[in-house]
């Protein structure tokens, strides 16, 4: 994150231009070079608690027609648990040259590898007795990741313009371990492989028109798609070290390969109507529509490998597998907003409303991994649905910015697990709703209370959010009809502040999440399913840092992640890395000094 300069998100008919998924988009933009200087270096470097260590390293050049913003950091640790040392390598390049006035060409470079030893899971009495310990420490997890972006962007107007991106990706991730729930040990590992190449082509265009004395902004784009994922899975040694080799080739339990292609177009037009009843009003319509085509393959073998009581292999038999699926989708959106007082800030207002379809597809790599811990339906099927929302944001008096809103979101067989057979099955459960409320308030407290000051700056917020999410139709036995929906806090609650005075600034924050179930069963004690399953515990969190900025050059920043110390958990793992509960960290401290040049 010390590489991005913000991050967006992109709701109703306007997210329909990235894609048909649930809930939106989070669009992380990157740091790009300071205008007007030719030359910038900056490093950060964070010590903190467990022996972490990171260091980021950027250079950036604005040459006038060339941009360049380039970094590379370095990550290492050893995690608050044993066994989860870790070691990251993160390097990104971005070139932009303007090759007219009108026309731009721009290539970012992005490549990831890490290595991280997993500590893997705890039952709930484990958890109970030390939220610390470990139980596993032959689990490794491992990502190597390229991704190439070419981008041409022509602007001959300001009311039009086009983008075309081509994206090529070439990664790959392996998880080696046992995932046995009844414990290591010391048996030969389980190796799971994946390899992902794809090559994606994306071209946007955008006209700004008139029509019929209204202002109108045109939008539309392509999307080429063609990628193979292979996955692999087979025996590995018994060793305790990151060797990710199989034991023999003619062990491996499983060889897919899975090609996929995807065609997708979408169009959407922004009407915005001035004065509708008076000189500072202004209604905007947003119309959406986006079309899919979906093509996806499976072509390999699994094997069944016997063995003897002695726990020799007796016999292996071979089965061959090859499916295709293909699918046509078209969804729509509509999103309004009606803005009041738009060229008075402390009284502008602003009302909203989005209705969204959505979409999100089951691919066949989704159900070609072997675990002893979870069964996948072979049956499983997309999920469909919507998404809608209303609600109202602005200032008032310049010292108070809200945004409320409520919401609806309806999945048709929504995918979700439950406990079979003692092991979860992953299925479609059913059909679901979820209603609920969001709210965020924040302020310039000095401000609030008629004493404000050039020299303080303190600014409390609140955001909190209700949500109702039940099952209100299911297809399996052992989930039943209002079923609470898994992984969804009925409530949570973060306050906090931001206080500057003068060079120093500081932000505590505090978070508060009610419980939640961690499957379709609503499964209570997690103790008899060796901590996959169970209710996950409300909890809360605490956060402080501070920095001071000495000059333009440099800066020191202190912060204690989770202050009280709070032994908690948000997830419980059927596969890496766990099975079981993974405990969230505790207490840490860390400690940085950047320096610009």
């Amino acid at each position: 994150l010390e590489g991005v300069e913000k991050i967006q998100i992109v709701r109703g008919a306007a997210s329909l231009e990235y894609g048909p998924q649930f809930g939106g988009l989070l669009n992380f933009v990157m740091k790009e070079a300071e205008k007007d200087d030719k030359f910038q270096f900056t490093t950060r470097n964070t010590t903190g608690s467990y022996g972490f260590f990171s260091s980021f390293n950027s250079i950036g050049s604005d040459l006038g027609k060339t941009q360049i913003y380039a970094y590379y950091q370095y990550k290492t640790g050893n995690d608050w648990r044993p066994n989860s040392a870790f070691e990251v390598h993160n390097f990104y390049a971005s070139i932009e040259h303007q090759l007219s006035k009108s026309l731009s060409l721009s290539l970012d470079i992005t490549h990831m590898n890490y290595l991280a030893q997993q500590a893997g899971g705890l039952t709930d009495q484990q958890f109970a007795e030390d939220a610390g310990q470990s139980t596993r420490e032959r689990n490794f997890f491992k990502i190597d990741w390229n991704l190439v972006n070419l981008k041409f962007y022509y602007a001959p107007s300001s009311k039009f313009k086009i983008e075309n991106q081509t994206f090529v990706l070439d990664a790959g991730r392996a998880s080696l371990g046992n995932l046995d729930r009844f414990g290591d040990f010391g048996q030969n590992r389980s190796l799971i492989q994946g390899q992902f190449s794809n090559i994606t082509n994306e071209t946007r265009a955008l006209k700004k028109h008139h029509l019929f004395g209204i202002d109108n902004v045109f939008t539309t784009g392509i999307r080429l798609y063609k990628g193979n994922t292979n996955n692999r899975q087979g025996i590995a040694d018994n060793g305790t070290e990151a060797t990710f080799e199989y034991l023999d080739p003619s062990l491996e339990t499983s060889n897919y390969q899975n090609p996929s292609s995807n065609f997708s177009f979408y169009l959407e037009n922004l009407i915005q109507i001035d004065s509708v009843f008076n000189s500072n009003d202004l209604l905007s319509i947003i119309p959406g529509y986006r079309f899919e085509y979906i093509n996806t393959s499976s072509d390999g073998i699994y094997k069944q490998i016997v063995y003897d009581k002695a726990g020799n292999i007796a016999t292996t038999n071979d089965f061959a597998d090859q499916k295709e699926k293909n699918r046509t989708i078209h969804l729509y959106g509509l999103g309004l907003s009606y803005k009041q007082n738009v060229n008075q800030n402390a009284k502008t207002r602003e009302y909203y409303l989005n209705f969204t379809r959505n979409y999100k597809s089951v691919t066949f790599s989704d159900i070609s991994i072997v675990n002893p811990n979870l069964l996948v339906d072979p049956n499983i099927t997309d999920e469909t649905g919507f998404n809608a929302d209303f609600g109202l944001r602005g200032i008032v008096a310049k010292y108070i910015a809200y945004d409320v809103s409520a919401f609806y979101l309806y999945y048709n067989d929504r995918i979700g697990t439950y406990q079979k057979d003692h092991r979860q099955e992953r299925t479609n459960i059913g059909n679901s709703r979820n209603i609920g409320i969001e709210a965020l308030i924040q302020t310039d407290f000095l401000k609030l209370i008629g004493k404000d000051s050039s020299q303080w700056h303190i600014n409390p917020f609140v955001n909190l959010s209700f949500i109702d999410a039940k099952y209100i139709e299911t297809k399996v036995s052992g989930v039943n009809e209002g079923n609470l929906v898994e992984m969804v806090p009925r409530h949570s609650l973060t306050i906090g502040t931001e206080v500057k005075f003068k060079k120093m600034s500081s932000s505590f924050q505090f978070s508060k999440v009610g419980e939640y179930y961690s499957d379709a069963g609503n499964t209570l004690s997690g103790d008899q399913f060796y901590g996959i399953q169970g209710l996950i515990p409300s909890y809360y969190v605490a956060d402080l840092s501070a920095n001071y900025q000495f000059n333009k050059r440099f800066k020191l920043e202190a912060s204690i992640n989770n202050l009280t110390n709070n032994m908690y958990f948000t997830r419980r793992a059927n596969s890496y890395p766990g099975p079981g509960i993974i405990p969230a960290p505790g207490r840490s401290f860390f400690i940085t000094l950047e320096v610009k040049l």
